[in-house]
């Protein structure tokens, strides 16, 4: 029988008939198409055929339905209140097929009359509405069912169209007790949709009264496009002495195509050898959904497996014949376990986040991470990656043949990194209020005698590794003169922005000291200060990621003390000098903890600093005392300098060194102008060289007005 029409439809979903299609021996009144014996066939052309039927769409029937037009909205639709496709030799080929039956009453119940066996709904009672399913194959003979679309829906439902747990939407059965092979093989290119579970029942039991062996196989293709199956997919093997009854649940993916599983996928029988759920992926990516998967094989190529559910994946045999990538977020140990590893490709094991897998260092995070995938024969040379967390950085690391780790290495996590650069250049601003005489009120010696009061503005920028800072000062300060003794006080405000790879700060600084100096009438001097310091730095962060952030604020506070000796020696004959300097300056900066606004935990240990300067000034005093200007460079060097942190959080640790100690050199020229009798300016122009620490430029101009 052929029927050729544009569209071809069998009722509405208001007007349904009784039954579909079938052949004469099912023995099913009112049926719209009655095939007539078994064997003949039946063939559909159209651009759209819809079937809507209280009873089966196609009941033991062999036919061809075929609908496509140019514009690639051909479809097939079969509706049904019972088992929509109940077996025959069917084949659909369509831009768009949708298969669905509807239960009006109850969720289908699957587990009486089965053998004993929970392995799907019972099928003595086959067209009953609550045992219903959108594709129970398998019948009273063998029976092969084929859709080819570039879009597919199977779906089972209620009738608020929405899908119970445990409903089955695929299945080969069997009609009352006989068994019976039964295949079904759906391909698409675009996206294929099962609402519903996709299982097994009495067709694949083992029966000890029939002699047979049966199999039976259900194949889902993507090629290319979208699989997504929401609900569980179960197998059932078993084998007697005499016979074997087995099943195969092959899902492919080819040419970039993913398959979303949302269910669970579960071996039911007792023998998982050979037969079960089998998953070939070429160049493309499965997207694990359920909570437990028994797989028998996994074929990869080029593939990924993304694990986002923390689920479990038992594989019997994986074969990678070209590299796997496996990516999930959770650290489970055991997550992935494969009894045969095969093939020569590689696998990657991605790791969302190390703070997952915890540790206090990356040599125990690595231990835990080569955890994950559990490989029982075969090579068990993997490589582990895990992305940066908020405490830990990015992590790789390998196993070896017999799976021992054999290679670790961190990357720096972006934040902590910046977060240890912020605490350095607190501490650098700390070691840089080291002031000598010239740079904090001039040249005195070209200044009356008496007490006086000054002021002083700064400007410059300094980096350290990525950090960035520029900073303004105000100092101010008022001394007391006695003879060839001077004694004061200053306090200055700093202000300052930092610039990181990943952020910014806001940072600011108070000092107060004291300080006494003499002035011998030969050129030397003695410069004593001691110094009280308070710095503050509101942060703000990003991750790698650019998704996480931390922001917070800390402070610290420190002390310094500060000595110089210098002597200005006079060429003769010139208004010319050179002026030999030393310098030393300890400091203490306090230990001080914080708390990010994501919750990890910092804490810095307190930080010594030694520095030591010699330096040479050469200079030029104006014969009238009017002024003068020098040129100065100093080496200095910090014997301590040394920065211990540790960031936590959760079960995650880690434990930073940081070394600022060190020889650099400063380059500076500067003068001093009096103005009058009584007020005189002075500035200065600053670089440094020679050590991570640098001082990209400094300029500071001072006023001071003698009483």
């Amino acid at each position: 029988m052929n029927i050729y029409a544009k569209d071809v439809n069998f009722g509405s979903d208001r007007q349904r008939g009784m039954y579909g299609i079938t052949s004469n021996n099912f023995g099913l009144n009112e049926t719209v198409i009655n095939s007539g014996e078994s064997g003949s066939k039946i063939q559909i052309q159209s651009e759209n055929t819809s079937i809507y039927t209280v009873g089966s769409s196609i009941a033991q029937a062999d036919i061809a339905i075929s609908a496509h037009n140019e514009e690639g909205t051909g479809r097939i639709l079969l509706d049904s209140y019972d088992v929509t496709i109940g077996g025959g030799n069917v084949v659909l080929d369509a831009d768009e097929v949708i298969i669905r039956a509807t239960y009006m009453g109850d969720a289908p119940d699957y587990g009486k009359d089965n053998g004993g066996k929970p392995a799907g709904p019972s099928t003595t009672d086959f067209f009953r509405s609550e045992r219903i399913a959108a594709i129970n194959y398998g019948g009273a003979g063998d029976s092969a069912l084929q859709i080819i679309a570039k879009r597919a829906t199977i779906e089972t439902i209620d009738k608020d169209g929405n899908t119970a747990d445990g409903v089955m939407a695929i299945q080969v059965a069997a009609s009352g007790t006989r068994n019976a092979n039964g295949n079904i093989n759906i391909t698409t290119t675009e996206k294929l949709t099962v609402n519903g579970d996709v299982g097994y029942s009495q067709a694949n039991l083992y029966r000890e009264s029939y002699s047979e062996n049966k199999t039976a196989e259900i194949s889902l293709t993507a090629q290319g496009g979208e699989m997504e199956i929401n609900g569980d997919i179960r197998t059932y093997n078993n084998s007697g002495e005499t016979k074997r009854n087995t099943n195969d649940i092959i899902l492919k993916a080819t040419e970039n195509a993913i398959i979303n599983t949302n269910g669970d996928i579960k071996e039911d029988g007792e023998s998982t050898n050979t037969n079960g759920v089998k998953i070939s992926l070429a160049d493309s990516t499965w997207n694990v959904g359920g909570a437990d998967n028994d797989i028998n094989s996994i074929n990869s190529n080029g593939s990924t497996i993304n694990n986002s559910a923390d689920a479990t994946i038992k594989v019997n045999t994986l074969n990678t014949e070209g590299k796997t990538t496996y990516n999930t977020t959770s650290a489970k140990a055991g997550q992935l376990q494969i009894a045969n590893r095969t093939g020569d490709g590689k696998i990657t094991v991605a790791l969302d986040n190390a703070d997952k897998v915890g540790g206090s260092s990356a040599d125990e995070t690595a231990q835990k991470l080569a955890s994950i995938v559990q490989i029982e024969n075969g090579k068990k040379e993997i490589t582990y990656t895990a992305g940066e967390g908020e405490v830990s950085g990015a992590i790789t690391t390998t196993t070896n043949k017999e799976g021992a780790v054999a290679s670790v290495s961190e990357q720096k996590n972006q934040v902590m990194e910046s977060l240890k650069d912020i605490g350095s250049n607190n501490f650098l601003g700390f070691r840089a209020q080291m002031n000598d005489l010239d740079k904090r009120m001039g040249d005195l010696r070209t200044m009356p005698r008496s007490d006086g009061a000054w002021a002083r503005v700064i400007a410059g920028q300094s980096q350290y590794k990525s950090s960035h800072n520029t900073y303004q000062t105000l100092q101010v300060g008022a001394d007391h003169r006695i003879g060839n003794f001077i004694i004061g006080a200053t306090a200055s405000y700093t202000d300052g922005d930092g610039k990181q790879k990943n952020g910014s700060t806001d940072d600011k600084t108070y000092s107060f000291g004291v300080y006494g100096s003499w002035l011998n009438d030969d050129g030397q001097f003695i410069d004593v200060i001691v110094k009280r310091y308070h710095a503050e730095s509101d942060y703000d962060l990003r991750y790698t990621d650019g998704a996480g952030e931390a922001k917070g604020s800390l402070d610290t506070s420190g002390t310094s003390i500060s000595a110089e000796y210098g002597w200005r020696l006079g060429i003769e004959g010139t208004n010319y000098y050179v002026e030999p300097q030393v310098e030393f300056m300890y400091g203490h900066m306090n230990s001080f903890g914080y708390r990010t606004s994501n919750g990890v935990k910092v804490k810095q240990d307190a930080i010594k600093s030694a520095v030591g300067r010699v330096g040479i000034a050469a200079g030029w005093v104006d014969p009238n005392k009017a002024g003068s200007a020098y040129l100065k460079v100093s080496v200095l060097n910090d014997w301590e300098g040394d920065s211990y942190s540790k960031a936590s959080k959760g079960g995650v640790s880690r434990k930073y060194h940081e070394d600022m100690g060190g020889t650099w050199v400063e380059y500076a020229i500067g003068g001093t102008y009096n103005l009058s009798k009584n007020l005189a300016v002075y500035g200065e122009a600053e670089t440094t060289s020679g050590n991570p620490v640098r001082t990209t430029y400094q300029f500071s101009a001072g006023m001071r007005y003698s009483f």
